[in-house]
């Protein structure tokens, strides 16, 4: 392994706050194992920047915030629940890992901003407007309130990062 990857993967374990696995795997992107505790990284060329950065900190946010409990008692719910809890649940980590650590607020925009323009959403070509509620609120919050999609205050309700969305 390399000095940079071998640096990235003392970051994310800091920022967790415990000795968590990290395991970098041809994956198209970092995920967080809630019972094993590893943290699996996608293989980049260049394992730097503010994307990479980013994705230490969500995952490491589920890390440190997302109860396994709740996850298992989602098992029996369908697969469409479970992605819409997933959306949420993400909205609330990323919120408190920039509030953790602040300094992170600069590699979350600018993370999505690159993202975006490679369009690793796959928005490119298509009307967002038209796009199901949470997919705009997934778009919403991961581009840190920056694209408007003139949500009503009744729908915002959904939105509240600060809620927990998974039992414990």
């Amino acid at each position: 392994m390399n000095l940079n990857i071998d640096s990235k993967s003392q970051l994310a374990k800091l920022l967790a706050t415990e000795n968590i696995t990290i395991q970098h795997n041809n994956v198209a992107t970092a995920s967080f194992n809630l019972e094993d505790r590893v943290l699996t990284l996608p293989v980049f060329k260049n394992p730097k920047g503010y994307v990479y950065d980013m994705l230490i900190a969500h995952e490491v946010s589920h890390a440190l915030h997302t109860p396994a409990k709740g996850w298992e008692k989602m098992a029996d719910r369908s697969k469409d629940f479970r992605s819409f809890v997933n959306v949420l649940e993400d909205t609330r980590i990323d919120k408190l890992i920039q509030k953790k650590y602040p300094g992170l607020t600069k590699d979350y925009l600018l993370g999505f901003k690159k993202m975006y323009k490679d369009n690793f959403f796959g928005t490119k070509g298509k009307d967002i407007m038209t796009y199901a509620l949470i997919d705009k609120i997934n778009l919403y919050y991961k581009s840190s309130k920056r694209m408007n999609f003139n949500f009503t205050p009744k729908l915002l309700i959904f939105c509240v990062g600060s809620i927990k969305v998974l039992p414990t």
